[in-house]
């Protein structure tokens, strides 16, 4: 499985070990910061500093992150807002859509705001829902960019919210189980790949300076942005009976895109 992921991201990338600032990736577009490169140079995120062995307080991991409970959340996420059980007064109408990320998170909240937008056409203008920009129709509700000044319990109905929380930060009591949940998982090669382009593309976020192949290895011991892809969705398929939670896969949606719709 590790080898087939170098072959597929040669494949894709084969500047991938290309140590070069500024190098281009998939569909020419430029990243750099990652790799020493000007994007993000006085842009450092909140979070822990690089050890001399190159590793990241407080977790030892290759990227900057914070910890949360000893699980890890980028750098963008506060503890407050990830442990903060009363963030927001869940309605019966709201819809939080949860990933591991890079598993189909946009793609899904755009879904569901379209959705929304056909079955209630008559939502008034200044309605969160009808605006393409998604730090404002769907909100990450543990991203300190996402919710300054944003107080969700004054945001009208319906309202879609976003987390990459794992499950025991997910901020529902077993009673909101009128609270609608999205859970969506995808392939972990493709997860992996994709992840690694996030990790280079925000690099001033991330500061990872390793190789895809060194990334592979990250991965597998979950030492990347949100720990385990394996743990993370597992907490959530074992707590399958305690929400109203609806479980969908990445390729199942995109192979049958109106049947999942429905």
């Amino acid at each position: 499985w590790e080898q087939e992921c170098c072959d597929e991201e040669a494949k894709r990338d084969p500047a991938s070990e290309d140590t070069t600032p500024g190098r281009r990736g998939r569909g020419g577009k430029e990243f750099r910061g990652a790799r020493g490169g000007a994007r993000g140079a006085g842009q450092r995120a909140a979070g822990s500093r690089r050890r001399e062995d190159g590793l990241f307080e407080p977790l030892m991991l290759p990227i900057r992150h914070i910890a949360v409970d000893n699980m890890c959340y980028p750098s963008l996420c506060r503890e407050n807002l990830v442990k903060n059980q009363s963030l927001f007064t869940p309605r019966h109408d709201d819809v939080i859509v949860t990933t591991y990320p890079r598993s189909g998170t946009t793609w899904t909240l755009e879904i569901t705001r379209h959705i929304h937008l056909t079955h209630l056409p008559f939502l008034p203008p200044q309605h969160p829902l009808t605006t393409q920009d998604h730090k404002i129709s769907a909100p990450w509700i543990n991203n300190h960019n996402n919710m300054a000044n944003r107080d969700l319990d004054s945001d009208p109905s319906p309202r879609v919210m976003k987390s990459h929380n794992h499950y025991c930060h997910l901020n529902l009591f077993p009673s909101d189980t009128r609270t609608k949940v999205i859970h969506v998982m995808r392939d972990p090669k493709d997860v992996l790949c994709s992840a690694y382009h996030h990790t280079l593309q925000v690099g001033h976020l991330f500061d990872y300076k390793g190789t895809f192949a060194e990334f592979v290895q990250h991965f597998l011991a979950g030492k990347v942005e949100s720990g385990s892809y394996w743990d993370f969705n597992l907490q959530y398929l074992q707590n399958a009976n305690k929400h109203n939670i609806l479980y969908l896969t990445y390729e199942k949606l995109n192979s049958d895109k109106l049947r999942y719709i429905r």
